[in-house]
């Protein structure tokens, strides 16, 4: 797991982050990667979303599969 190790990476550095992750992650190996950066979101086409639930004060969990 990686936790929001990308903010301060400038735009090259953080593109040539994401191709490393990819590449890790077709080699069969789960990488996790907790960020609020919307370039790393929209990249990233598994997730596992967790939520604040404003109804109970808890949280929920979602995982989403598909196309980035």
């Amino acid at each position: 797991f990686i936790d929001e190790g990308f903010g301060t990476l400038d735009d090259n550095t953080l593109r040539t982050a994401m191709e490393t992750l990819s590449r890790l992650s077709d080699s069969r190996r789960l990488i996790g990667v907790i960020s609020h950066l919307d370039e790393m979101k929209n990249e990233i086409d598994r997730k596992i979303l967790v939520e604040k639930d404003i109804n109970n004060g808890g949280s929920r969990v979602k995982v989403i599969r598909g196309l980035k």
